[in-house]
């Protein structure tokens, strides 16, 4: 995918992790770091992530790195996101039998998620993952 860069060092033969290009190789290092064990990053980007409100309103609920995670442990798929800065968690949301995500514009995603209607607003008009990265890893 274009929006994204390899992680250096995987054995061959083996799936790397993928980082975001508005990252630089440090920053994505940290990022693989918060990652946990046996889970790999598919697709990564820099983003702002709404909930929708009683249904009227959005407010932000976090700003962060998003990356599409295969848990293995889990044995199953998120969209998480992580401060790097602090290397913590701040929020994710599993991907569940016939999850819908709709990509109305290439910087602007949307989902209804566990508990709300989610929006995923990217910093760059390079887009995070489409629907056929969705459609590969996932349906």
């Amino acid at each position: 995918m274009i929006s994204n860069q390899q992680s250096g060092g995987g054995s061959r033969g083996r799936a790397s992790n993928v980082g975001s290009i508005l990252l630089t190789h440090q920053e994505n290092e940290c990022l693989f770091n918060c990652l946990g064990r046996k889970c790999l990053t598919l697709s990564s980007a820099v983003v702002q992530v709404f909930a929708a409100e009683r249904g009227s309103y959005w407010t932000k609920k976090c700003c962060g790195v998003a990356c599409l995670i295969k848990d293995n442990p889990q044995r199953s798929y998120f969209i998480r996101i992580y401060d790097i800065k602090d290397g913590r968690l701040l929020w994710e949301q599993e991907i569940y039998n016939n999850f819908i995500y709709n990509q109305s514009r290439s910087y602007f995603h949307t989902f209804i998620g566990d508990v709300s209607s989610f929006t995923i607003s990217y910093f760059s008009f390079v887009y995070f993952f489409d629907i056929s990265l969705i459609n590969k890893y996932l349906l």
